[in-house]
């Protein structure tokens, strides 16, 4: 006899002492978990407040005042692997999340996003990890920050309410300028090669594409993809867009900038390649999964128009999971996620 209704993957259950009342917890959207009752005859369930929001494996004492648990405790890191095969090191230790690491243009920092403040914002550092700065300070979730090419600007992404904007900041910090209307959904801007353009992924036209906005704020958007479009990056020379869709997350696409008929250049082997592929002057450095997830450091060869190995050995972190990659002069800075897990006991509500 079923007795939920929320259409959610519930992952442990367990009964009340008294035998009334069924606990579960259902998986919520971006796998968030947490801990709900529903009477044992069915009827409205409700959330049973614990103060952990990654639950998993529960169990109730006999005794019904006491509830025991798995907390689970994931952490994402910043590393840098160089690629003469030493061991890569993780450039912040700390109790907070790191991610979405970028190179400026000269090496010399590097902005990321970090919960270190409470709500994700942009920060920048010394590409050694010491001299932190905070760059945005808003009541907004910011990420997906890219440095444009003279090093002066960073554009990155803002969720507002349930609209995801594109903003324009200095790195200096100071007052962001926003490049996306009102009620849209953009997100993964970067910059062309010359700074003159921010390319992104919009639903403007109903359906998830690139376009192009004026870096100055003047003039109107352009639609570059009419055939989907997710994350983008530019060749060095400007000529060729690189892309990913949605829906082949196996594959990278190209089109001219100037316009042009697009096509499929290579298949990749890793899902959810958007994250783990970056530019550089004469190809594309992107990561390859092999069935039992093993990362080998790969090159798409402008040149050639084939796959080879990527110059140099890389010796990557332990749990590595192949998101957010980026390089410069050959050094790879990536973001794994650190998992762990604790046994806690708490006194039933």
């Amino acid at each position: 006899r079923q007795i939920t209704f929320d259409n959610m993957i519930i992952n442990s259950l367990a009964w009340s002492a008294d035998g009334e009342y069924i606990y579960y917890v259902p998986i919520r959207p971006q796998n968030q978990t947490i801990m709900r009752r529903i009477p044992a005859d069915g009827g409205e369930s409700e959330i049973v407040s614990t103060g952990i929001e990654s639950i998993t494996n529960i169990d109730l004492s006999p005794n019904g005042k006491n509830l025991v648990f798995a907390e689970d405790v994931q952490k994402w890191t910043i590393w840098r692997v160089p690629p003469d095969g030493q061991t890569g090191n993780k450039l912040i230790d700390s109790q907070f999340t790191e991610f979405f690491p970028q190179y400026s243009p000269d090496g010399s920092r590097i902005a990321f996003q970090t919960n270190r403040t409470g709500e994700y914002q942009i920060w920048t550092m010394d590409s050694d990890g010491e001299n932190l700065r905070q760059i945005t300070d808003t009541p907004f979730p910011s990420s997906s920050p890219k440095y444009s090419p003279d090093g002066s600007s960073i554009v990155f992404n803002q969720k507002e309410g349930e609209n995801f904007y594109n903003y324009i900041i200095s790195v200096e910090g100071g007052i962001q300028r926003r490049i996306s209307p009102e009620g849209v959904q953009e997100d993964f801007p970067v910059w062309s090669a010359d700074g003159k353009y921010i390319y992104y992924s919009s639903n403007r036209s109903g359906k998830q594409n690139i376009w192009k906005t004026n870096a100055d704020g003047t003039g109107k958007a352009v639609q570059v993809t009419k055939n989907g479009g997710y994350r983008a990056m530019l060749s060095p020379d400007n000529k060729t867009l690189f892309y990913t869709k949605q829906e082949f997350p196996d594959r990278l696409w190209r089109l001219p900038t100037e316009g042009g008929t697009e096509e499929s250049i290579m298949k990749f082997e890793a899902s959810g390649i958007h994250n783990v592929w970056t530019i550089q002057e004469n190809g594309i450095f992107f990561l390859e999964v092999s069935l039992n997830q093993n990362y080998t450091a790969k090159f798409y060869d402008f040149a050639a128009e084939k796959v080879i190995d990527a110059p140099g050995k890389y010796n990557l972190p332990p749990n590595f999971n192949g998101v957010h990659i980026t390089t410069h002069e050959k050094t790879l800075l990536c973001t794994i996620v650190e998992k762990s897990s604790r046994l806690m006991l708490a006194d039933l509500p």
